[in-house]
C-alpha cells in the first residue's frame, strides 16, 4: 500500500471546527488517485497531513508501510509537492528554482541539467534564465509543478496541478502524469470534475468527510450516468438525504517492516541541501540591492549620524551679559592696565569656550530674553568689576564685602534642558579659573595658585570631552547585534509566510538545514558589516583601539552571530513579519536606554539594573569599551564575562528555537 489514512480527523482548536472528521483511503502503487471536493471541504489539511507539515488529532497515516514521521521517511526523500499556493523565491530563475529542488532531492551535474530542460520544455516554460518575479501567475504554476517532478520521487501531491492552465497545457500535464503512474503514485486534487475521468480512483471528500471512493467507471456505472460530472451530482444530492449520520468504516492498518520501497541514495545529504539552500539564500540577497545597501551602508550611517549629533560640545551658546559699558580695544595684558581689564580679559576667556555674548543694559532686559528663548542664560558683572577684583585681590582677607560683592559675578541659566545647562556651567567655571590664572600671570605671581588644591589625572580616557570614546562602541554593537537579528527573522518568516518554508520541509529539509544555511548566508554578510563599519570609522571617524584588535573585531562577531541565533529563534516563535517588527522595535529602545548605552549602568535603579543585564549586550558592551578604551584582554573579567555571555546566549537561543520549533509542530 502506498498511502492508508485512518480515521483522521483535525479541528481547529480556537472554534473546535472540524476540518478532518474520520477520514480513511487507502492508495495503491502506481495508481492517480483523485481527491475531489468544493473549497474549504478539507482537500489541502488531508494533504498536508498525509506530508507530514500537519499533524492529527486522532488517526494515522502511512507512506509505503511507514508513519508520516518516522525517521526511516524523514530521512528519504520520497515525495514530490505541488502545494495550493505557489511558494516560489521571486528572486531566483526558473532555472535556479527548478536545480533547488533537483539538490534537495539529490541530483547532480549533468542529469539535473537534462532534467530542468526536459520540464522547461514539457511545461512550456521561457527561458531559464529568466526571473520568477516577471512571471505570469499561470506561468508560476508551471514552474511549482516542475519542482514537485524534477527529482523523479516516487510520491508525488499535488493540489490543482492544471488550475487557470491553456487546455492544451493541461491535456500535456495529464499525459504526462498517465505515463509517469507507471512508477509513481498521485494524489492529487482538482477542481475539474471531467477530468477525473483521468485518473485510477476518486475520493470525493465533503465537510470533512469521504462520501465516495471508486473507480470513475464504476462510479458512472453505479449511479447510472454517463458523465462522471452527473455521478458526482447525485452523489452529493444523496449526501444532503441522509438522515443518519455518517459512520466512518475503519480500514486495517498495513505496515510494512521489511525492505523500504525506495532506493537509499533517495534524497541529497546534509551538505548538498545546506549548500543548495545557501546558494538561493545568496542569490536571493544579492539581486536585492537594497537590502545589500541596508545591511552594508545602514550601520555605517548610523554610527556616522551619532558621531555628528551626539558628544560633541555645544557651539556658540547665546547669554545675556549685564555690565557697565566697556571698551576693549586699547586693552594691555599688564596687570590691571585699565578700568576695564578684568571685564574684558574674562569675556576674552567666554569667548575661546565658544559661548556668544549678547549686552543687555539690564536684569529685567536679560531675564526678558531667556523668557523669549533668545538667550540661554545671564551673566551679570557688577560696576567697577576690575576695581573690586584688584582690591581683592591685593588686600585677601582684609577687603571689605564692598568689594567682595563688586568682584562677584552672578550667572542664572536655563536649566529646563539639563544637560545644555550642565554644559554652560562647566564652561563658564573653566573660563573663570583661566581667568583667574592669566590674571596672577600678569600680575607677577604664580599662576598655580589660581588653581582648586585639587588635581585631576584620568588612568583611561580623557578628562574633558571623551564623549565618542564612550558613545562610539555602544552604537557598534548596537549596529551588529540588532542588524543581524532583524534582517534574518525577517527573511525567514516571509519564507515561513510564503510557504516556501513549508514546502522544502515536505521534500526533507530539516529545521537544521534550515538553521544552518540561514546562519551560514547571515554570517558572511555580517563579516562584510562589521570590517567595512570598521574600516569606515577607522578612516574617518578616527577610532581609536587601545587594545587587540583581534579580540575587539572577536567580540564585534560574536556579538553579530548571537543576534543571528536571536533572529532566528524570533523567526520560529513567530508568525507574522508584523509580530517580528514590533519585538525588534522593542529591543532598539531597550538597547539605547538599558544597556548603558547613552548613559552608565551605574544610574540605572538598583532593582531594575537586574533585569538590564539580561539584555544580551549590556555585558559584553563593558567588554568592548574595555577593549576599545583601557587596552585589556581576556585576563580581565569585564572582558572574559563579555565573550561568555555572547557563547552561552547563542547556545541558549538555539536551544529554544530547537524547543519552540518542536512545540509548533
Amino acid at each position: 500500500m502506498a498511502v492508508q489514512v485512518c480515521n483522521a480527523s483535525v479541528s481547529y482548536r480556537s472554534s473546535a471546527t472540524s476540518v478532518l472528521n474520520g477520514v480513511c483511503l487507502q492508495v495503491d502503487p502506481g495508481t492517480i488517485y483523485c481527491l475531489l471536493g468544493s473549497s474549504g471541504c478539507g482537500k489541502t489539511t488531508l494533504l498536508s497531513c498525509i506530508t507530514g507539515m500537519q499533524k492529527l488529532d486522532s488517526g494515522f497515516i502511512s507512506v509505503f508501510g511507514r508513519t508520516v514521521w518516522s525517521k526511516e521517511l524523514l530521512a528519504r526523500n520520497i515525495l514530490g509537492y505541488m502545494p495550493q499556493d505557489l511558494c516560489l523565491h521571486k528572486y531566483l530563475t526558473i532555472g535556479e528554482m527548478i536545480s533547488l529542488y533537483g539538490h534537495i532531492g539529490g541530483m547532480k551535474g549533468s542529469d539535473l541539467e537534462k532534467r530542468v530542460q526536459f520540464l522547461i520544455q514539457l511545461l512550456q516554460l521561457r527561458d531559464s534564465n529568466v526571473l520568477i518575479s516577471t512571471l505570469s501567475g499561470g506561468q508560476c504554476r508551471r514552474v511549482s509543478l516542475a519542482l514537485a517532478l524534477v527529482h523523479n520521487p516516487p510520491l508525488l501531491i499535488l493540489d490543482e496541478p492544471v488550475v487557470g492552465l491553456d487546455p492544451l497545457l493541461r491535456e500535456s500535464i495529464w499525459n504526462h502524469l498517465a505515463s509517469l503512474a507507471r512508477n509513481t503514485t498521485i494524489i492529487l486534487t482538482t477542481h475539474y470534475t471531467e477530468e477525473t475521468i483521468r485518473c485510477d480512483r476518486i475520493g470525493i471528500l465533503r465537510h470533512g468527510r469521504i462520501i465516495a471512493d471508486d473507480t470513475p467507471l464504476n462510479l458512472i456505472n453505479k449511479y447510472n450516468t454517463l458523465l462522471i460530472q452527473d455521478a458526482v451530482l447525485k452523489i452529493c444530492k444523496d449526501d444532503n438525504e441522509m438522515a443518519i449520520t455518517h459512520e466512518t468504516q475503519n480500514l486495517p492498518i498495513i505496515e510494512n517492516k521489511g525492505s523500504f520501497p525506495l532506493n537509499d541514495a533517495l534524497g541529497g545529504s546534509s551538505g548538498t541541501i545546506i549548500y543548495a539552500l545557501l546558494k538561493r539564500n545568496l542569490t536571493s540577497q544579492i539581486r536585492n540591492p537594497m537590502m545589500i545597501c541596508l545591511q552594508i551602508m545602514m550601520p555605517i550611517l548610523q554610527t556616522l549620524l551619532g558621531d555628528l549629533i551626539t558628544g560633541g560640545d555645544p557651539k556658540m551658546v547665546t547669554l545675556s551679559l549685564i555690565s557697565s559699558p566697556y571698551s576693549c580695544g586699547q586693552n594691555s595684558s599688564r596687570c590691571f592696565y585699565d578700568e576695564d581689564y578684568a571685564t574684558c580679559s574674562f569675556i576674552r576667556k567666554l569667548n575661546s569656550e565658544d559661548i556668544s555674548l549678547n549686552w543687555r543694559a539690564s536684569m529685567a532686559d536679560g531675564l526678558t530674553a531667556i523668557a523669549n528663548g533668545e538667550d540661554n542664560g545671564l551673566l551679570h558683572l557688577p560696576s567697577n568689576f576690575s576695581t573690586h577684583l584688584l582690591t581683592r585681590f591685593f588686600e585677601g582677607n582684609f577687603a571689605t564685602n564692598e568689594s567682595i560683592d563688586g568682584s562677584t559675578i552672578t550667572t542664572r541659566l536655563d536649566m529646563s534642558n539639563a544637560i545644555l545647562g550642565g554644559f554652560l556651567a562647566n564652561k563658564i567655571k573653566n573660563a573663570y579659573f583661566f581667568f583667574l590664572k592669566e590674571i596672577a600671570a600678569d600680575c607677577g605671581r604664580d599662576s598655580r595658585l589660581a588653581d582648586i588644591p585639587l588635581k585631576f589625572n584620568p588612568i583611561y580616557g580623557q578628562l574633558e570631552g571623551g564623549w565618542e570614546e564612550y558613545f562610539q562602541p555602544s552604537m557598534i554593537i548596537d549596529m551588529s547585534f540588532l542588524f543581524p537579528a532583524a534582517i534574518i527573522s525577517g527573511f525567514l518568516v516571509l519564507d515561513k509566510a510564503n510557504g516556501t518554508l513549508s514546502r522544502a520541509a515536505a521534500m526533507g529539509v530539516s529545521l537544521t538545514h534550515t538553521v544552518v544555511s540561514a546562519f551560514l548566508t547571515q554570517f558572511l554578510f555580517l563579516i562584510c558589516q562589521v570590517f567595512t563599519l570598521l574600516a569606515f570609522l577607522t578612516v574617518f571617524s578616527n577610532l581609536e583601539i587601545n587594545g587587540s584588535w583581534l579580540l575587539f573585531i572577536g567580540l564585534l562577531v560574536l556579538v553579530g552571530s548571537t543576534g543571528i541565533t536571536f533572529g532566528i529563534f524570533l523567526a520560529t516563535a513567530c508568525s507574522h513579519v508584523t509580530e517580528v517588527m514590533f519585538i525588534m522595535v522593542w529591543m532598539i529602545f531597550t538597547a539605547i536606554f538599558s544597556t548603558g548605552s547613552m548613559w552608565p549602568m551605574e544610574s540605572v535603579v538598583p532593582w531594575f539594573r537586574y533585569f538590564c543585564y539580561i539584555y544580551p549586550i549590556t555585558l559584553p558592551l563593558e567588554g568592548l569599551r574595555s577593549i576599545a578604551s583601557r587596552g585589556w584582554g581576556l585576563e580581565h573579567v569585564q572582558v572574559s564575562v563579555g565573550f561568555g555571555v555572547l557563547v552561552g546566549l547563542s547556545i541558549i537561543f538555539v536551544v529554544m528555537n530547537y524547543v519552540v520549533a518542536k512545540c509548533r509542530k
